[in-house]
């Protein structure tokens, strides 16, 4: 399928076998102590996102969102927040201890850049740190990234001719219009997200030729140019789905109600059969086999 934009990192795999209806309560009791076992909500709420046990039993929530502000009646974002502080520790080797050490709000500062790489200097960090301090280091090794001994906003495209230049400042336009950035880093970046969502080891270059030379903007604009799963939204990797399969239904392939936009990450567990697209109170949503 023709893409627009970046690839999702792969989660880690969680091995918890607990029931879904049973991790929902120990989700609930776990808010009203956040601090003292912050690793295990945060285990919690990504193992229901990650695996959308949102949708299992009564009632059934289209979004995440939806159901933590109204099961757990807990802020959807910060919810998001301590989600990803798993992630992002499991996936940089770090242990729930040391997460419960250091509290939710430095551990949600150190999500945003630790990995398996750095991840002894920004504990450090963190320990000997107040939490303005760690904010003010981390923005500033954000915000210093260096490439050739230039800051990434101080990017220059050269402009061989005319014709380059008003490319690149349609170019512009449209990044700005898909992500609402207008950094020429942000820029930069959406053209590499293309490039590899078409062309990379995970793209869809050699998958689907007539998609690609069908890119259905006016199906992209109807979304406004985001993913149609509630849950996700995202405005990046976008693809254009057939609801019923071609193959099963020849005679809906030109129908425009019959197609969404897909981000990589769903496009793929669907085609892929490891989810099913279903709707939920009119929105839509991957339900995991």
């Amino acid at each position: 399928m023709k893409q627009y934009g970046l690839v999702k990192q792969t989660k880690p795999s969680n091995t918890c076998s607990i029931p879904a209806n049973e991790l929902r309560e120990r989700a609930k009791e776990l808010v009203q102590q956040i601090e003292p076992v912050l690793w295990e909500l945060s285990a919690c709420l990504f193992r229901i996102k990650d695996e959308q046990l949102f949708l299992v039993g009564s009632p059934n929530f289209a979004t995440f969102d939806d159901y933590v502000q109204s099961e757990l009646a807990y802020s959807s974002r910060r919810a998001r927040y301590l989600a990803s502080i798993y992630d992002k520790f499991t996936q940089a080797g770090i242990s729930g201890e040391v997460v419960n050490e250091l509290g939710s709000s430095k551990s949600r500062l150190l999500a945003r850049v630790v990995d398996e790489g750095n991840k002894e200097v920004w504990l450090e960090r963190a320990k000997h740190t107040t939490y303005s301090e760690l904010e003010n280091e981390i923005q500033s090794e954000q915000q210093g990234k260096v490439i050739h001994d230039h800051k990434l906003g101080s990017i220059n495209i050269p402009y061989y001719n005319g014709e380059t230049r008003i490319a690149w400042l349609e170019v512009c336009e449209l990044v700005s219009r898909m992500t609402g950035c207008e950094g020429k880093e942000a820029v930069l970046e959406a053209l590499i997200a293309e490039f590899a969502g078409t062309y990379g080891d995970s793209g869809s270059h050699d998958q689907d030729a007539i998609s690609q030379s069908q890119p259905d903007y006016d199906i992209l604009q109807r979304y406004n140019w985001r993913c149609a799963i509630a849950d996700c939204g995202t405005r990046l990797t976008l693809a254009v789905h057939h609801i019923e399969f071609r193959s099963q239904r020849p005679d809906l392939v030109d129908d425009p109600s019959n197609k969404i936009p897909l981000c990589l990450e769903h496009h793929n567990l669907i085609h892929n059969e490891k989810a099913d697209l279903i709707r939920i109170n009119g929105k839509w949503a991957l339900k995991m086999r």
